[in-house]
């Protein structure tokens, strides 16, 4: 889904949901989803470092969105080095 932390708030920020969260997102105009894992991909989810948690708006030990918006990779990379990217991706026919 497209991560926001209030209306008129996203950017191009993308986050995976390891579970079922439709009872908490989804609901609000800026909380768009726009699809889901393949169950082939599991594995590579698995490879994901999560060291960090949640974003640190929702508590987590995570990056700042404001921070990542000012000040971007140079930001990510030097206070979070364990971050794992995804580089590609590619559209599944389901």
């Amino acid at each position: 889904a497209f991560a926001a932390v209030g209306e008129n708030t996203r950017r191009s920020t993308i986050f995976i949901c390891t579970g079922d969260m439709s009872h908490c997102l989804g609901r609000q105009s800026w909380e768009t989803p726009i699809g889901a894992v393949a169950e082939s991909s599991l594995e590579v989810l698995e490879r994901i470092d999560t060291t960090y948690g949640d974003i640190a708006e929702f508590g987590g030990e995570g990056p700042e969105t404001r921070r990542i918006n000012v000040e971007g990779n140079a930001y990510l990379r030097s206070s979070f080095p364990r971050l794992s990217y995804i580089l590609r991706a590619r559209p599944l026919d389901w």
